[in-house]
């Protein structure tokens, strides 16, 4: 772990949760930006017809779980953009045992039962991070950082997320999260501490991805024992590992 990149990443990056229209507007026009015009996973908008123009929603990707998520952003401190963000899909509050986005595009082997262990249960997804912030990434390393890659910067911003995650699991009492994860992005978060049980073949998503649980309890251990920089990072200075433990 170096310490002056997760130095760089709080000096020149901060998370910020999305608990306001305006700021989930941000959110959604971002994922717009990487789901529709970056990767293409997502089609463009589409004009409603009859609805006047001033009322159409532009550059904009939204879903049906997003009315039971909550989300994070990431914004680049120098120049108040947003560049990254995560959601959390919550437990559906009429019917826990709703089906998560999982659930839907992967056959799980062992998917979360049981209607209490389903409330403390979320969803990691709409992981983003656009094309852009690679650049300004590279131009906020300090003067002293050498010839560090940018996947080495890029592995510190996705923690940085995965902070984001802690912090939305605390406010809402989540101990599990699924997600459908790249193979290659599990091996790094769980380099990084991230415990990824796999409960279910390798299928296809957009590209190759893996069905995983994540207990939080245990990943808030293991990136406590990695090491205090990326311990604080992730974890607001132990804040939501003491939440995590009086619910695990």
């Amino acid at each position: 772990m170096d310490t002056r990149l997760a130095t760089a990443f709080s000096h020149h990056f901060e998370l910020v949760h999305a608990g306001t229209d305006a700021l989930r507007a941000e959110v959604f026009r971002l994922r717009y930006q990487v789901y529709v015009r970056e990767t293409g996973f997502e089609a463009p908008a589409v004009a409603v017809p009859g609805l006047p123009a001033a009322h159409q929603v532009p550059d904009w990707e939204q879903d049906e779980y997003d009315s039971r998520s909550d989300f994070m952003l990431v914004r680049h401190r120098a120049s108040g953009r947003y560049l990254a963000t995560v959601r959390l899909v919550l437990p559906d509050p009429d019917d826990p045992m709703a089906l998560f986005p999982m659930e839907t595009h992967a056959r799980l082997d062992r998917p979360v039962g049981g209607w209490r262990a389903r409330q403390a249960l979320g969803e990691v997804s709409r992981f983003a991070i656009s094309r852009v912030l690679r650049h300004q990434l590279r131009a906020s390393l300090p003067a002293d950082a050498g010839e560090v890659s940018e996947a080495a910067v890029m592995s510190h911003v996705i923690m940085g997320l995965y902070g984001g995650v802690m912090q939305l699991a605390h406010r809402h009492g989540i101990t599990h999260c699924y997600s459908l994860i790249e193979p290659a992005l599990m091996r790094l978060v769980m380099r990084l501490g991230v415990v990824c049980e796999r409960i279910g073949p390798e299928t296809s998503f957009r590209g190759r991805r893996v069905p995983c649980l994540t207990p939080l309890q245990p990943s808030i251990e293991r990136m406590r024992d990695l090491g205090e920089p990326l311990w604080a990072l992730v974890s607001h200075q132990g804040a939501w590992a003491e939440h995590l433990y009086a619910h695990g």
